[in-house]
């Protein structure tokens, strides 16, 4: 991956985050922490990766999600923000489909692991996030075709 992509995604990621300090409820009055932001430039063992135009939850990133559902049982004051990515192969507004698909599987294994909805915020991204060179080979378009997961209190 070029220097110059990892620094626009990280750049993205970091403004999405702020905006997602930005958007917590008035009432709390202590800042809210990031604990952890993923690593977009590769496969991340916190991240879901999907299948080519599919939003079907596979039995490791079933596991990954229950883990982090065990993450936030542990800690009630921690909150997370689901953010889906996609691939550029569709158009923008099926891609956009597509990520909110995979958010909503997501939030309802969440919400069936018994995490308050309140706790759970969901950013599709689609494939706005992906940067302008296009991929040239099929586990490029997979890394881009993710859920990332950023824990904050």
């Amino acid at each position: 991956m070029h220097r110059g992509s990892l620094r626009r995604r990280l750049t993205a990621l970091a403004a999405l985050a702020l905006a997602t300090l930005l958007a917590a409820p008035l009432a709390r009055a202590e800042p809210a922490k990031i604990l952890r932001l993923p690593d977009t430039s590769e496969a991340s063992a916190d991240s879901i990766h999907f299948a080519a135009g599919s939003t079907e939850i596979d039995r490791p990133a079933e596991l990954t999600i229950q883990r982090h559902a065990a993450r936030l049982k542990a800690s009630p004051d921690l909150y997370v923000t689901v953010i889906a990515h996609t691939d550029e192969l569709g158009s923008a507004s099926l891609e956009l489909a597509r990520g909110q698909h995979r958010l909503d599987a997501v939030r309802r294994l969440l919400e069936d692991a018994r995490i308050q909805p309140s706790r759970i915020r969901t950013v599709n991204q689609g494939s706005e996030s992906v940067a302008p060179e296009a991929c040239a080979d099929d586990e490029c378009r997979r890394q881009r075709r993710r859920i990332d997961f950023i824990f904050h209190r």
